[in-house]
């Protein structure tokens, strides 16, 4: 049954004006977890916050208890903004999943009296510390996140074969090198790195054409 109001007396109709046939079966289904497939442009930032509105006025969400994430801070602002828009009563909690992340981890650290994480924004500094504590390894396994992070954010690969990429590499470049915990020289760090990207691009157009 459609919810004729929300909370705060804005009408329920609105969430779903405007909406296509399956835009409108995305936002008012019951069903979940739930994933939009769809190109760029195609409303899917829409159907989320339209969701996001249509489960709070039914009752089935409570505001406080939402938490939208995007990759971007631009597409975050943008959620807020639109989420904004809708004039739900309660704000809803919307960020990046690294900022949102971060946040967590200051305010557990705090809590337990220990120093907060920074961000590291000096990509020499963070391959030293990947060199001093996660070795070859590490350096590995950052490089190939990003990369397959980047396909993922454009749309190229899905969740399960992002992953995927990520263990493809590491299985590509641990064949070849010890990936070990001992400490190593920055140089050597770095060329991991750089050797890591290139496996996990052609791990990429595996996974894609598997």
């Amino acid at each position: 049954m459609t919810p004729n109001l929300y909370r705060g007396g804005v009408p329920a109709d609105s969430i779903l004006y405007g909406l296509d046939a399956e835009q409108r079966e995305a936002v008012t289904t019951a069903a979940g977890p739930l994933a939009i497939i769809a190109a760029a442009g195609s409303g899917k930032t829409t159907v989320l916050t339209r969701r996001i509105a249509y489960r709070v006025a039914e009752g089935s969400a409570m505001s406080q208890h939402v938490l939208a994430l995007t990759f971007t801070r631009d597409a975050a602002a943008e959620l807020k903004r639109r989420l904004r828009k809708l004039d739900i009563r309660e704000p809803i909690e919307a960020g990046t999943f690294h900022g949102v992340a971060l946040r967590l981890l200051r305010d557990r650290a705090l809590a337990a009296n220990q120093a907060p994480p920074q961000v590291a924004n000096d990509r020499l500094r963070l391959a030293r510390e990947v060199m001093a504590t996660r070795g070859l390894a590490g350096a590995a396994f950052n490089a190939a996140k990003e990369v397959a992070l980047d396909h993922f954010i454009a749309g190229d690969l899905g969740f399960m074969q992002m992953a995927a990429v990520v263990e493809a590499t590491l299985n590509r470049v641990s064949s070849d090198y010890s990936l070990g915990n001992a400490a190593l020289s920055l140089e050597d760090v770095l060329q991991m790195d750089h050797l890591a990207r290139v496996r996990a691009a052609e791990a990429v157009i595996f996974v894609k054409g598997s």
